[in-house]
């Protein structure tokens, strides 16, 4: 349903009628006070102007203006210029092609007649260069026999017209009727003093033009010259008013002054172009009475003696019907063609006044515009501007200058419309009043929860497009969640959308004032403020209490660590000691034993080797080991009672025994270990015969 209210509203506003447009020199006017379907243009021109085009135009359902086009208001310049032509057949002048009047058939009096030619030509001098727009030619008499086609040419230009080399404005090839005008609009802006007409046909005719119209907008009217209330008739020519006075004649002093006192001068000025345009003025108004003369703003310098103009300006060219005499002025005389001759300057005479226009008209509003115009006076300024949706080509002001024309051109209003806005996920936009022409707002907007990341408002630019990217919604993030002091922050996710959890904890030995979390709204913002971290006394206290508890049963252990790492290092001490010293023992009874059994193998060889014989049976590690004749020894209990009942049977003297014992004396135990250290388990240690023979 939006949908359709927009494109209702859109039609709506394209659909209505805008202003109709208006050309220079004119006026529009409208049968409503609002401009709506129904209402009526009607198109008036100033004076002197011609309507070209259609007077009434009708605004219709679809918006638009009918009949098409805007018409103008045009002036013919050609009218009572002077004219020339190929050939003049009787009275058909080429004058009177030019003379203002018209006839939808040959007329000797009013239409021209040359002779029979396959080329004829026909010129008008418009005395003064003009910006032609259109050319209308009216023809008199039918071309060609058989149905053939002539060729007609406008052309406009400052050379000699008939050389045909002029710049074309149009060209026509067909059927030339009597009585049917002709039109020939310039196809592109021509500037020229010479129109010309020219006619190619296949076989020879007589050519005759009953009128033909020069026309263009760029003309300054004489109803925008000073009015005065004494009569006078007036011309312009090149942006300048003449006033010709021929009511009160005066002394040249008297002219000048006069013309000064109305904000003119008298011609000080000259040109063949301004020449030709004064004498043919003046030959219009006094054709009956070519005997009235005019001052002409030419002196004679009385030091010198040289011509020069009345505002001391020397002359660089003249135009003398016949040498002056000795004569101190200079006229326009009627009776020389209105070339110049030389008179008294204390005569009364006719003059000229030349003045500036003082306005510079109606300006010409373009279709769909408006005016701001406070005045069309000299000097005076006209602002522009175009209806909504339209571009403006062209000058915003213009100024009216003191040729009587307008500064520039008249600017154009161009209709501009973009396409439909570009649509964005997650949001949308609105034609601001309903429009997307030239010069329109777009607003976007995002849905609830998004962002709007970009330029919210595009325009309609003159290219027809919307004068930037479109902006795109994004989720709506919150900022990061407050740090606070002894504590730390977690989020839920790893962006802070609408929804997302912040929670928050404490150091130790602080606890948290305030909800341990807050959350992240569809606006952008917390929920709420952060909490606080505090400190914890009581958990503290606790804690240095249980800290001293720790610390003292850290001491004791620690001590008890000392006292068992000290025992320990005694006990190792010991057990080192007791080591080294069995160690000691040991080799020490290896060196006694060692010395033993060297004397007792000393003694025994003494003996003779009987002795050596029984030692070798009774050493142990001897080779011989056992004797002829005796038990083997071994490890037996019973073998050691043999061995100590023979140890009884032998008596020894108390000197033998106290050797024997201070060098054998052990204790029973170890001697029984350090003989199986030194002679092995199956090894006796004692024999009888080395006992009895041990001591000396």
């Amino acid at each position: 349903m939006l949908l359709w209210i927009l494109l209702a509203n859109l039609l709506s506003k394209a659909l209505s009628c805008g202003y109709p447009g208006s050309p220079s020199h004119s006026t529009v006017t409208f049968n409503t006070e609002t401009i709506q379907k129904g209402t009526v243009a009607t198109y008036r021109c100033e004076t002197g102007f011609d309507l070209l085009g259609p007077i009434r135009r009708l605004c219709v359902e679809n918006g638009t203006w009918i009949p098409i086009g805007v018409p103008v208001c045009v002036m013919n310049v050609a009218a009572g210029k002077a004219a020339m032509q190929s050939s003049i057949v009787a009275k058909g002048v080429p004058q009177k092609a030019v003379d203002g009047s018209t006839s939808r058939s040959f007329a000797a009096d009013t239409c021209t007649l040359s002779e029979m030619e396959t080329s004829p030509w026909w010129y008008v001098n418009l005395l003064e260069p003009f910006l032609v727009q259109l050319v209308r030619v009216d023809f008199g008499r039918p071309c060609c026999a058989n149905n053939l086609p002539a060729t007609v040419t406008v052309r406009v230009g400052n050379s000699r017209p008939d050389l045909s080399a002029n710049p074309v404005c149009n060209k026509f090839t067909g059927k030339i009727e009597e009585g049917r005008p002709l039109f020939f609009p310039c196809t592109s802006t021509i500037t020229g003093a010479f129109v010309s007409v020219h006619v190619e046909t296949p076989t020879a005719f007589t050519m005759s033009i009953c009128e033909a119209f020069v026309y263009t907008d760029q003309v300054v009217p004489v109803q925008q010259c000073p009015q005065f209330e004494e009569e006078t008739s007036t011309a312009t020519y090149n942006g300048k008013c003449y006033l010709f006075h021929s009511n009160k004649p005066r002394t040249l002093e008297g002219a000048t002054k006069f013309c000064e006192l109305q904000g003119g001068s008298m011609v000080h000025e000259t040109s063949p172009a301004l020449q030709g345009f004064l004498s043919w003025e003046l030959y219009k108004r006094h054709k009956k009475n070519p005997g009235s003369d005019y001052w002409n703003g030419v002196v004679r310098d009385p030091v010198s003696k040289d011509w020069k103009w009345l505002d001391g300006k020397d002359l660089t060219i003249s135009f003398w019907s016949i040498p002056p005499t000795d004569k101190n002025c200079s006229k326009f005389d009627g009776s020389n063609g209105w070339l110049w001759s030389d008179t008294e300057c204390n005569r009364e005479l006719n003059y000229i006044c030349e003045h500036r226009p003082v306005s510079c008209g109606s300006p010409e509003r373009p279709v769909n515009s408006s005016i701001l115009m406070r005045s069309n006076t000299v000097g005076s300024t006209i602002e522009y501007q175009c209806n909504s949706g339209h571009l403006l080509l062209g000058p915003t002001a213009r100024k009216c200058l003191i040729t009587g024309y307008f500064s520039d051109f008249s600017p154009k209003c161009s209709y501009l419309e973009c396409g439909f806005p570009a649509n964005i996920p997650n949001g949308g936009y609105t034609l601001v009043n309903g429009t997307k022409h030239y010069r329109s707002i777009v607003q976007y907007f995002c849905q609830e929860s998004y962002v709007l990341v970009g330029r919210s408002d595009l325009m309609c630019d003159a290219d027809r497009k919307w004068d930037g990217p479109p902006p795109r919604c994004d989720p709506l993030l919150c900022h990061n969640p407050p740090a606070i002091a002894h504590g730390n922050v977690t989020v839920t996710v790893n962006t802070t959308v609408p929804g997302t959890t912040a929670e928050y904890t404490c150091e130790d030995n602080y606890k948290l004032v305030g909800a341990n979390n807050i959350s992240c709204d569809s606006t952008g913002f917390w929920t709420s403020k952060p909490p606080t971290c505090e400190l914890d006394k009581e958990k503290l206290y606790n804690a240095r209490i249980e800290g001293k508890h720790k610390r003292n049963r850290a001491s004791i252990a620690a001590r008890l660590n000392m006292g068992g790492i000290i025992a320990l290092g005694i006990f190792g001490g010991f057990v080192f000691l007791a080591v080294i010293i069995s160690i000691v023992v040991i080799i020490v009874r290896r060196n006694s034993n060692a010395q033993d059994s060297l004397d007792s193998l000393s003694t025994y060889e003494s003996g003779g080797s009987r002795e050596k014989l029984y030692q070798r049976q009774c050493w142990p590690g001897h080779p011989g080991n056992h004797p002829p004749g005796l038990p083997p020894h071994s490890g037996d209990p019973e073998h050691r009672k043999g061995n100590s009942d023979i140890l009884r049977e032998s008596p020894m003297s108390s000197a033998q025994q106290h050797h024997h014992h201070r060098r054998h004396h052990h204790p029973s135990t170890h001697r029984d270990s350090d003989l199986s250290l030194e002679t092995g388990a199956s090894t006796s240690r004692w024999c009888p015969k080395h006992e009895k023979r041990s001591g000396y």
